[in-house]
């Protein structure tokens, strides 16, 4: 009852600073990737932080109070019936709608962790958030046939692999909230179908980067493509956590998400480095937008995945694994930091819009040009 109160009274304070202080705002449809980036930290990395530890409940209550204002914004969508023309039309940004499924899922495994007798509250969310999951899939599904025989395929980016995401996140979900009602070969089977599905976002995005080619890496090279490597780090985590699948296969899942990440933030590093000279680097990487959080995710994912399982002593990767673990907090905590204040920088009231905010208004994704 108390924690119940707890969040009731966060919620209703972080309303009111909402109400105050920041622009009012629809959610763009990639909104859960907040949730998801802030609840990855609470749940592995922020073990590391004693301090930040101690107060883990109100980290908690606070992000429990983003992400009911982030579900009270897409519903008011369902009652003005904006809500296809926002979250579904574009066969593309539609995917994005799994970081509602991921965010709530992660959500309830941080609520699980610290413990809140919040009642049937995490249970109920656990329920509707695996038909949201069904009913995400569904349309994922139909998206993929557009994108196949359309020039979408041309256009298509990181945002795919939140299928995969959403996935094995209703894995963990299961696993944890409801006790392992699932067994274990039903969790090797969804999450086989979660790599199943990240192969076909793979194909299609090494397609439109190597193949196509008719992109710019300043501008077209987008935020979400640190999914590439932060999709089957949640793999590996549902695999590791539940026992799923075989040691060695969950071993080789972790070495592709190092190569890749190596990859990947490689690729950043040199966008970063072409932004700066045309831009300037506060336009460069001072601005914020909402798929910067898809960085923040995988990161910490990255470092989530790497604690959940051992490497035999005597193995090469033993060093680099103790690596991640000494420092990866570190880095989690800094870029989720920087997040955090450009968020504010942009969403204060007295904030100045910059060139792509009033030119283009909020991309969600589809065309994601700020670091």
């Amino acid at each position: 009852m108390i924690n119940l109160l707890g969040f009731i009274g966060t919620f209703l304070l972080c309303y009111l600073i909402k109400r105050l202080f920041l622009k009012n705002e629809w959610s763009p449809t990639p909104a859960g990737a907040i949730v998801m980036a802030n609840g990855i930290f609470l749940y592995s990395a922020m073990k590391q932080f004693p301090l930040l530890y101690e107060h883990g409940k109100l980290f908690l209550f606070i992000l429990t109070a983003v992400w009911a204002s982030i579900v009270l914004s897409v519903l008011s969508t369902l009652v003005n019936r904006s809500f296809k023309k926002r979250h579904l039309d574009d066969p593309i940004q539609l995917f994005a709608i799994g970081t509602w499924v991921a965010g709530t899922s992660v959500l309830g495994n941080v609520i699980h962790q610290y413990s809140l007798n919040l009642g049937v509250i995490p249970y109920m969310m656990g329920v509707l958030n695996v038909v949201l999951y069904l009913w995400y899939i569904y349309y994922c599904m139909k998206a993929y046939f557009v994108i196949f025989q359309t020039t979408a395929k041309d256009q298509v980016h990181g945002v795919l692999l939140l299928a995969t995401v959403s996935t094995q996140s209703i894995v963990l979900l299961l696993y944890n909230i409801f006790d392992q009602i699932i067994p274990n070969w039903g969790n090797t089977i969804i999450i086989y179908f979660g790599i199943f599905l990240y192969l076909i976002g793979f194909s299609l995005i090494l397609r439109r980067y190597i193949v196509v080619r008719n992109w710019h890496i300043a501008d077209d090279w987008q935020n979400t493509n640190c999914i590439l490597h932060g999709a089957i780090s949640i793999t590996g985590l549902a695999a590791s956590t539940t026992g799923a699948l075989p040691y060695p296969f969950t071993l080789f899942l972790w070495i592709w998400v190092i190569v890749w990440f190596i990859i990947v933030e490689g690729i950043e590093l040199l966008r970063a480095i072409a932004r700066i000279n045309r831009f300037g680097i506060v336009k460069a990487i001072g601005n914020y937008n909402v798929s910067q959080w898809s960085r923040n995710f995988t990161f910490g994912m990255l470092y989530a995945f790497t604690a959940s399982f051992t490497i035999e002593e005597g193995m090469l990767l033993v060093p680099l694994r103790q690596i991640i673990l000494d420092y990866g907090a570190w880095l989690v905590l800094l870029f989720l930091i920087n997040e955090i204040l450009l968020f504010f920088k942009a969403k204060v009231k007295w904030a100045k819009k910059t060139d792509h905010d009033s030119k283009r208004g909020h991309p969600a994704w589809k065309k994601s040009v700020e670091v």
